[in-house]
């Protein structure tokens, strides 16, 4: 932010065109928001570190998944991916934080549709098994490479697919999934291979309602 700040400074005391000043400040807006998302990113992943079992309540998931869908409706239009829904029922319960589960969906989401090209399906299913809820991702995308994979719930994890996408991300996303979810006493897998897609499972522990 001080380099930005000079930057401003520096044109301010050579009194550019109106052409170039544009340039600088669509520029500084830019490194902002960059500066902004990281700063999200640290603060997601810190607060998901600290959550606790005790502010959990029951939830219902398709909400949550409802939400997070609209939540990236305007991304996934502007690339004409349809998002697909599959629910076994319209209630599914979980015990949970809410916005935070909201925001591990949305993540995955987010991640589904930046790296599938255009006109392609995204589909959510939930699904309930025996002893739990289940929660899954699949996207037509690139797709990780088994030695990716290895490494792709670890802090500060980049890699190829988010190179050629432009990604500023710094490799916390999914870290921030990661643990959000196994502090919902949850566990999350990944099925993937280059240019096959990729599939996330969430599988959260059943709720007795007997």
């Amino acid at each position: 932010m001080v380099s930005s700040l000079a930057q401003l400074e520096v044109a301010a005391q050579q009194k550019l065109d109106h052409i170039i000043w544009k340039t600088v400040l669509q520029k500084q807006k830019k490194l902002s928001q960059k500066t902004l998302k990281l700063v999200e990113e640290f603060v997601q992943l810190a607060r998901a570190e600290n959550l606790n079992s005790f502010s959990f309540h029951e939830l219902n998931l398709v909400d949550v998944v409802d939400n997070a869908i609209d939540n990236v409706w305007g991304v996934s239009e502007a690339k004409s991916i349809e998002i697909q829904s599959d629910y076994e029922k319209p209630y599914m319960p979980v015990f949970g934080d809410f916005d935070t589960l909201e925001r591990v969906i949305v993540n995955l989401l987010s991640n589904a549709v930046k790296y599938s090209p255009e006109n392609t399906v995204v589909k959510v299913h939930i699904n309930r098994k025996i002893d739990r809820v289940e929660c899954s991702v699949q996207d037509e995308g690139c797709g990780i490479s088994a030695k990716e994979q290895e490494e792709i719930f670890d802090k500060y994890s980049r890699f190829k697919r988010q190179e050629k996408s432009n990604d500023s991300s710094i490799g916390l996303g999914l870290a921030f999934v990661k643990t959000s979810v196994e502090k919902h006493g949850a566990t999350i897998s990944l099925e993937s291979g280059v240019n096959k897609g990729s599939l996330f499972c969430i599988r959260f522990p059943g709720i007795d309602k007997t």
